[in-house]
This record gives C-alpha cells, sequence and structure tokens, in this order.
C-alpha cells in the first residue's frame, strides 16, 4: 500500500485540536495524542506499517515546545487556528 503523502503538520494540528478539546494540556496528554492519532492513521489506511511511524512520533514530541505554547494560549482563551498565523499571549500583548 502506498502512503498518501503524509503531513505532519496536519497530524500536529489535529493534536492540538484533541488536546483542546479534550482539556488535557500537559506533555503526557500530547504524547498520548501522538501515539492515539498515528495508530489511527494506521488503521484507517493513511499511514502503512512500512512508514518510519517511530520517526514521526520522534519529530511530533520534538514539537512539545510549539504544543505548549499553542495550548497554552487556548487555556488563557486566545483562539488558535493554523500554528503558523497562532500568536502566543506575549505576542498578543504587543
Amino acid at each position: 500500500m502506498e502512503n498518501v503523502e503524509f503531513d505532519l503538520q496536519e497530524v500536529f494540528r489535529e493534536i492540538i485540536n484533541r488536546m483542546g478539546n479534550e482539556g488535557a494540556y500537559d506533555r503526557d496528554a500530547y504524547n498520548n495524542f501522538i501515539d492515539e492519532v498515528l495508530e489511527e492513521k494506521i488503521a484507517n489506511g493513511e499511514l502503512d506499517l512500512d512508514a518510519n511511524i517511530k520517526s514521526y512520533s520522534e519529530s511530533l514530541q520534538l514539537m512539545w515546545p510549539q504544543a505548549e505554547a499553542l495550548v497554552t494560549a487556548t487555556e488563557e482563551g486566545y483562539l488558535v487556528g493554523d500554528e503558523d498565523e497562532a500568536e502566543t499571549p506575549d505576542e498578543k500583548k504587543k
């Protein structure tokens, strides 16, 4: 099965959305959502077992600082859209 182009940023946005929906904003929740989303992608045929899942997981884990900033902004009442456009609370104050 050939892998449809895997979009790591889209998976990252999905994880952030789930964190907000669940009200789970810590690193453990983030890591759990990484595993959950990647497993769902495999189950849905969006990722195959030959894909380098470990590499995807590690890349997403390295994105924790960005995730933390986004979910912190969400907790403080700022809307988070596309992470390229999202502003941290400090940026909003400027």
